[in-house]
């Protein structure tokens, strides 16, 4: 049985409210357990405290989490059984229009030249999973503007790669993290392209923060970089204290043997994710996080 394009605008615009609207339980556990902690700074508590205040009107009015109501990215993980009536482009187009008018979201996506808004129109990235199963997934990641805007790509030595990652990244987060609305989260990507290093940078903030990388060498990379920026202490809003990071997450590619591309991109602890898997028989299922097809995407 096909997947309508109803099916798919009614389940966009419900991942749209819900991404917009409230943030992952297990991101809001961390953020209690701070500002509960009496090893804490008072700024910091303070500071968490009313981001915790905040979402509780948010989620509870279902209004979105923060002014800056970010550029919908929309990932589209396609069964190859999969089948689909009508127009999956417009169907999403349609329903993120439409929920930026109920929610409301900002209209904050506009022509570079003109300046005239768009009406927040996603950007939608397609991926076929081979994997003979008919569903569909869908992943709508929020991107608020003041994370994006310290995103940055710097093509890499590969002599001692490591230890000069590490080196890139804590000086990133020194420079730059207060700008993202800490406490952050970072996805990093590594190899291929530049382009390929900046997606991989993105998918890898799609994981779940409890789940490391299969790579155990990567795995401890990413622990370590976690508990060296926390060490800093630039802390909530950059006011000192803890928590400075939420979760670090590496994906990487075979890269060229001259240069290594590397991309550092910030989340702030606004994370809004949401993910859902619609089925051929119609069936529905919401997920937070739903990124098991994210980590082929160039291999």
């Amino acid at each position: 049985m096909p997947i309508s394009e109803e099916t798919v605008e009614k389940v966009t615009y419900n991942l749209v409210r819900r991404a917009t609207t409230k943030i992952p339980d297990d991101i809001k556990k961390l953020l209690i357990v701070a500002a509960d902690s009496k090893e804490n700074t008072k700024p910091a508590k303070v500071q968490l405290s009313a981001i915790l205040k905040g979402l509780q009107l948010a989620e509870s009015n279902l209004i979105p989490i923060c002014q800056d109501t970010g550029i919908i990215l929309v990932y589209v993980g396609i069964g190859s059984n999969a089948k689909i009536i009508g127009n999956l482009r417009k169907a999403v187009k349609k329903a993120v229009k439409k929920a930026t008018v109920d929610i409301p979201l900002r209209r904050t996506v506009v022509n570079p030249f003109t300046r005239k808004n768009r009406n927040n129109n996603p950007f939608i990235k397609y991926h076929f999973l081979y994997n003979n199963k008919s569903y569909l997934d869908l992943t709508i990641f929020a991107r608020g503007c003041g994370a994006e805007y310290v995103t940055e790509i710097k093509m890499m030595d590969p002599l001692n790669f490591t230890n000069n990652l590490k080196k890139f990244v804590m000086s990133m987060v020194m420079d730059k993290a207060m700008w993202s609305c800490p406490p952050v989260i970072i996805g990093i990507g590594i190899g291929g392209t530049c382009e390929i290093a900046i997606e991989l940078s993105k998918r890898a903030m799609l994981r779940p923060i409890s789940e490391r990388h299969p790579d155990k060498n990567i795995a401890k990379l990413e622990s370590e970089l976690i508990e060296y920026i926390n060490l800093l202490q630039i802390g909530p809003m950059g006011l000192g204290g803890f928590p400075t990071c939420l979760n670090v997450a590496i994906e990487y590619v075979s890269s060229p043997i001259a240069r290594v591309p590397v991309c550092v991109s910030f989340g702030c602890w606004a994370h809004r994710i949401a993910s859902a898997r619609i089925y051929s028989d119609d069936k529905i299922q919401y997920y937070t996080y739903l990124s098991t097809f994210y980590r082929d995407v160039y291999e």
